[in-house]
């Protein structure tokens, strides 16, 4: 029976790729001309044929990502309803079927495509499909117009398995085509000598010290011209390159380096403080970043020292001008009218007060934390173009607090924690305006709500310790009273230390010794990480303490107390009443599980 993966039904499929579109769309190129052909061959009903385009299309959607020794390829796009593709995701009989159809395959793209699947997919190595790889991948010709369209990818590549299979012939070619492109003027693309010097010092590719010198030498030549006509941001890129080199090699030119790089970074943000300040604020910071490399020793002769005094200021004053310039987008008006009436008659016509507060700490129930993960890992499954973005949490004083890589960038945890805390931050956000106020409000029209009868309560419950009644009783009516910056203020240590005592309960070692025999008391954010947290608390309220006291993404109300952060506006938020109903929530509803352990249970 005839094979439908063979050399023979490949050759008659007659695919060539288009030369006038290779220097423009490197694999995605291919892959698309691979694609259209097999639809094409389906259409007219040469099926087998189809299905060897097909794969061979499969074969070249993954992306090159060079700089990955181990996982060089990638899933890039969804192609149809197939799903993401990856090297373990070919069979035995597709990769014999490419080294089949290796010597007779034209186009050095999917040569090299093939040649390397080879030698990372077979159990047993051939050092030939590496050097047919190597051999493919730098048969690109250098230009502006192809460079950044995967050739760059290409050659480094390149680099990287000559280096693995000690293939001197191919290094030395691929330093000879390096240097003499670096040699060339690229008007059209400033960058273009950047990228080949970045490859012609990679450690793998061993270029000599004289030839490094003269790629230096280079590179700073051309960052002082683009430096001259106003490009800041390519002089940077090129002085970057040079800083790195001469940090071992030359310092005082070094030093120069980092004073230029410093200096053309305060340039750029000057000039974009008048369109944009947060674009201002993070080149102020950069320039923060190198003038803090320069040794104390050279600062002072430099005068580092008077620059970087000037530009915290400028960061200071551009990150509080950020929020200005930032656009509200408003959502739609939520009807919570039926959430109000609720929580106010959940509240209303109780016995006596003590039963009310019991009732009012259960006005409102928030979604678990493992149904809110699989919300948010189903959405992550089909991520939006916000996802793909890098992001930055900013304070309400312009500082940057958190940062949040895309999805593409290996972000994917992290984007799901940010998920996950907004979907928090909305709920606490509809349960304080739609359940706790509303319920305060009517709680204090039909009782009075007084300090004895808090402090009572604060008495009862084991998660106040002794000596502590009064300050948390207080805590708590100011909360009744409508004053919850002062309550917030108040309650934070003291619910740090609630904390720490019922862990200490436990066995959890809250107090760490230096090796000068000094204790320490460990903050929140570690006291919540300690392993015996979730045994205490559980799960949702550990994820809900975290979010509300110490997580950057979240509230962080325990850095922002203890910091003096909040003023008198910021320090009433929707999250501060949210904290305040949480621990009087938990004071009424912890108990202790037995005597033995004194483990709580709600």
């Amino acid at each position: 029976m005839k094979k439908k993966l063979s050399k023979s039904n490949f050759t008659a499929c007659e695919w060539h790729f288009d030369k006038e579109t290779e220097n423009h769309d490197g694999y995605e190129g291919v892959m698309n001309s691979l694609l259209v052909a097999a639809i094409e061959k389906e259409k007219q009903g040469e099926y087998e044929q189809s299905e060897i385009l097909n794969l061979l299309s499969n074969a070249t959607s993954m992306y090159l990502s060079a700089k990955d020794i181990n996982q060089p390829f990638k899933a890039l796009c969804r192609i149809s309803n197939r799903p993401y593709l990856t090297p373990d995701s070919f069979t035995q009989d597709a990769l014999v079927f490419f080294e089949e159809i290796l010597p007779v395959v034209d186009s050095m793209w999917l040569k090299a495509r093939l040649a390397d699947l080879l030698w990372l997919c077979k159990k047993k190595k051939n050092v030939d499909h590496a050097k047919i790889a190597v051999n493919a991948y730098i048969s690109h010709s250098i230009d502006s117009g192809n460079f950044h369209k995967d050739v760059n990818d290409c050659f480094y590549r390149a680099i990287v398995l000559c280096k693995g299979v000690k293939y001197k012939d191919g290094s030395k070619e691929i330093k000879n085509k390096l240097y003499t492109s670096f040699q060339k003027d690229y008007p059209d693309c400033p960058f273009m000598c950047g990228s080949l010097a970045q490859l012609l010092l990679l450690n793998e590719l061993d270029i000599k010290s004289n030839c490094r010198v003269n790629i230096v030498n280079r590179l700073i030549t051309l960052g002082q011209k683009l430096s001259e006509s106003g490009d800041y941001l390519g002089s940077i890129d090129y002085f970057d390159l040079a800083e790195k080199e001469q940090k071992n090699e030359d310092e005082s030119e070094w030093l120069n380096c980092l004073l230029f790089i410093a200096d053309s970074n305060k340039h750029q943000g000057d000039l974009r403080s008048s369109d944009s300040q947060s674009v201002a604020k993070y080149f102020y910071e950069e320039t923060l970043k190198y003038y803090l490399k320069i040794p104390n020793k050279y600062r002072e002769e430099l005068g580092v020292q008077k620059k970087i005094i000037t530009i915290r200021d400028k960061i200071e004053i551009s990150g509080k001008n950020a929020l200005a310039q930032m656009v509200e987008l408003e959502l739609p008006p939520v009807d919570i009218s039926d959430s109000v009436k609720k929580s106010r008659e959940h509240v209303s016509g109780k016995e006596s007060l003590r039963i009310a507060l019991f009732y009012f700490s259960t006005v409102c129930i928030l979604p678990s934390l493992k149904d809110v993960k699989e919300v948010e890992q189903k959405s992550i499954e089909n991520p939006s173009i916000i996802d793909d973005i890098h992001s930055i949490i900013i304070a309400q004083d312009g500082r940057c607090v958190a940062s949040v890589p895309g999805i593409n960038f290996d972000g994917v945890d992290a984007v799901l924690n940010h998920r996950i805390q907004k979907n928090f931050q909305i709920n606490i956000c509809f349960a304080v305006k739609g359940d706790i106020l509303p319920a305060l409000s009517k709680l204090r029209d039909e009782y009075s709500v007084t300090l004895p009868v808090l402090k009572s309560l604060c008495e009862c419950s084991v998660l106040v310790p002794k000596g502590r009644e009064n300050l948390t009783a207080y805590a708590l009516w100011l909360g009744f009273g409508g004053d919850f910056g002062n309550a917030i203020h108040l309650l934070c240590p003291q619910f740090e230390n609630m904390i720490r005592v019922e862990l200490k309960r436990v066995g959890a070692q809250t107090r760490p010794i230096t090796n000068n025999h000094i204790e320490h008391e460990i903050c929140l954010s570690s006291l919540m990480d300690l392993p015996e947290c979730k045994e205490v608390f559980g799960e949702d309220l550990v994820f809900e303490i975290k979010s509300i006291f110490t997580d950057p993404l979240g509230s962080n109300l325990r850095n922002d107390v203890a910091h003096g952060l909040l003023d008198d506006s910021s320090s009433s938020s929707i999250q501060s009443v949210y904290a305040w109903w949480m621990i009087l929530k938990m004071i009424i509803h912890h108990r202790p599980k037995n005597s033995e352990n004194g483990a709580l249970a709600k």
